[in-house]
């Protein structure tokens, strides 16, 4: 994905995700997954206070929903890990 196609894919997730959160809720999977990949893109795009802050937002509302030992709630504290690591 190149740098201009990083900045639409953000406008594109950010839109989504308010949408998401307005209709289905913060901690809903699919909204998880939606800040998820937004925080991917600001990543890759060199936003890295809000990726991190992203991240933390999916693994609490993963931990929440589905309980600390769910495999998706260990990949959301390995992603956030890391993103810290890097």
């Amino acid at each position: 994905v190149g740098r201009g196609e990083n900045g639409e894919a953000e406008a594109l997730l950010r839109d989504v995700l308010a949408e998401s959160e307005e209709r289905l809720g913060n901690t809903h999977p699919t909204t998880l997954t939606i800040l998820n990949n937004l925080a991917v893109i600001l990543e890759k795009v060199w936003k890295l206070q809000e990726a991190e802050l992203l991240l933390r937002r999916v693994m609490e509302g993963t931990i929440a929903t589905m309980g600390p030992e769910h495999p998706e709630s260990v990949q959301a504290l390995d992603n956030l890990a890391a993103l810290l690591k890097s």
